[in-house]
């Protein structure tokens, strides 16, 4: 079925029915055969409409009702070639043939165009878990909530099929509808989840390298005390890594923060001992280095501004190596110095405010205040409410589609015009 063809004979029948709309009879009417024979006809031309509607929708309601016009219709055409033919008889059968014609194409309507939401929607959905399913594959994320969501989902998916295959369409849209919901909070669960994997096996791979410069520093000083600390740091550091394998992302977040914070007390209590060493501002240079990276690795999405500071830093700090190695040390001193600059401006690029996370976080926000509004919509009769409804879930789905294409700016705007629409539907549906 195709809707623009239906959409183009739903116009066409408001057209005809401008022209076949009935005038009020007059208090004594004539008997007049002409008059009969046009009400007739154009009551047959309705019919003929709705027949072609009715028959290319999925409304079992609005075969029936096209089944009583027909009848109407019939006695009016018996009653018109009988011998005892009644004017006023003729016409109130004819007329009220047409009238049901019309709440036939009115119903057909109505379930086509719940029909093709309920379409949408699960395709919508389908497609989600499907791709959901294949990120978790590719990112090896593991959560038992993020998969409880996709297979109840899924059942309710199954569950719309079922009930359209039997005409109850409003009943499938309705599980769909949830089916949807479900899936969405599947897919920010996974993006919440992902980001806090991603940042934990950066923050491993950047306090290995802190632990192995700390390990040399406490070699200089030998001292018990901070070797204890050490130990501890790396029993951490090895704790979150079990987590990390265990799917436990929260707990392995926790035991990298105790690492971190044992190791950087470390370091400022044992400074190197040579404090004009060029070798030790390459040592505070590259923890600077670390400190940066992982600021910016926090921020959930790399910023191509910040990876181009630390890129340009990097290579003056080789630069600087270099200049160590051939005994200019003036001139490393320098270079060391502008690397800093580099990298302290990387820290402090924030792509004006937006970063993955936060996009991610405001557009989660907004699709737990929709579900908030699922029991307000059920029992709102105020008219466009349900159309608002189905704007602002559109919307949100593109929020979510230019998160994942790394479009923050665009993700944010979609995001708020769905908050919009949302609080039109309370406003529609409160009053």
């Amino acid at each position: 079925m195709k809707w623009r063809t239906i959409q183009m004979k739903l116009i066409l029948a408001s057209v005809i029915l401008l022209m076949v709309l009935p005038t009020p009879a007059p208090a004594q009417p004539s008997n007049d055969e002409t008059t009969l024979i046009e009400a007739l006809a154009k009551t047959d031309e309705v019919i003929a409409i709705a027949q072609e509607i009715v028959m290319e929708s999925v409304s079992q309601k609005a075969r029936i009702s096209l089944g009583r016009a027909k009848g109407l219709q019939n006695q009016a055409r018996n009653q018109f070639d009988s011998a005892n033919r009644v004017f006023r008889s003729v016409l109130q059968l004819t007329l009220g043939a047409r009238q049901e014609a019309w709440h036939a194409i009115g119903m057909a309507r109505s379930d086509t165009k719940t029909a093709g939401q309920l379409a949408r929607t699960a395709e919508e959905t389908y497609n989600r878990l499907l791709k959901l399913r294949g990120m978790l594959i590719d990112s090896g994320v593991k959560d038992r909530l993020i998969n409880r969501l996709m297979d109840e989902s899924r059942s309710l998916l199954e569950k719309a099929q079922i009930n359209a295959h039997q005409l109850r369409l409003q009943l499938a849209l309705k599980l769909a509808q949830n089916a949807r919901t479900l899936s969405i909070q599947a897919d920010g669960r996974f993006r919440n989840i992902r980001n806090l994997k991603i940042l934990a096996e950066r923050r491993v791979e950047l306090l290995e390298r802190l632990i192995e410069r700390s390990r040399e520093r406490v070699a200089e000083h030998g001292n018990e005390q901070a070797t204890r600390r050490l130990v501890m740091a790396g029993e951490q550091l090895e704790k979150a890594k079990d987590l990390l394998r265990e799917g436990r992302y929260h707990a392995a977040r926790l035991a990298l923060e105790k690492c971190e914070k044992i190791l950087r007390n470390l370091i400022r209590q044992i400074p190197s001992k040579n404090t004009s060493d060029p070798g030790r501002l390459l040592d505070e240079i590259n923890r600077l280095l670390e400190r940066t990276e992982e600021i910016v690795s926090r921020r959930g999405d790399i910023d191509p501004k910040a990876m181009e500071l630390i890129k340009q830093g990097k290579r003056l700090m080789r630069m600087a190596e270099e200049e160590i190695a051939e005994g200019r040390i003036e001139e490393a001193r320098r270079l060391i110095a502008e690397a800093r600059k580099l990298f302290r401006r990387a820290a402090e690029v924030d792509k004006d405010g937006l970063n993955g996370e936060k996009v991610s976080s405001e557009i989660e926000r907004i699709e737990n205040y929709r579900n908030e509004l699922g029991p307000i919509i059920e029992n709102c009769t105020a008219p466009g409410a349900a159309t608002l409804m189905d704007r602002g879930d559109d919307h949100l789905a593109k929020a979510r589609k230019h998160l994942e294409d790394d479009k923050l700016r665009m993700a944010t705007a979609e995001a708020h015009i769905a908050r919009n629409l949302y609080n039109r539907v309370r406003e529609a549906c409160t009053n």
